[in-house]
């Protein structure tokens, strides 16, 4: 199962990045391929939420189902996979700490894609390696997003 780690400063504090990192409709502007994110019930996220995210991914279609695991106010979020989507298996955890007058954020994902959409690609290794960009832009997206749009009060 590949792992791939990350830590981001941030020149925000904690509380502008958690308005990011908690509202699942900046999940298109976090990942590049998503298109849309439903999430259920709709609002901030809460332990129990379910995620319904639609992407084109190495040029195939996917929905990637996920529901948050856990959630500690400017602290840390996780979300899982829920079966039927991309992938098999999949763990998001992002944990932020004050830095001075910013704020980190460590971000871990751990993923499996699922058989049936393994089939969908020519290669594994294009999908793998659009994933990979993905994981990878979604801290500098985190960063970008939280240090320049101002956030309604």
């Amino acid at each position: 199962m590949p792992t791939l780690e990350s830590v981001v400063e941030i020149l925000s504090p904690p509380e502008t990045v958690w308005k990011v990192l908690s509202d699942p409709t900046f999940l298109p502007k976090l990942y590049n391929d998503a298109v849309t994110v439903e999430a259920n019930p709709p609002g901030p996220s809460t332990v129990g939420q379910t995620l319904k995210i639609l992407a084109r991914v190495a040029g195939v279609r996917v929905m990637v189902l996920a529901r948050v695991t856990r959630f500690e106010k400017e602290g840390a979020l996780e979300t899982k996979v829920v079966p039927g989507g991309l992938f098999s298996s999949f763990d998001h955890l992002v944990m932020l700490r004050v830095l001075g007058w910013g704020t980190e954020a460590k971000i871990r994902f751990q993923y499996g894609v699922a058989p049936e959409y393994a089939t969908k690609v020519p290669d594994l290794k294009v999908l793998e390696r659009a994933l990979d960009l993905n994981f990878r832009a979604y801290g500098k997206n985190l960063k970008d997003i939280s240090e320049l749009i101002p956030l309604p009060e």
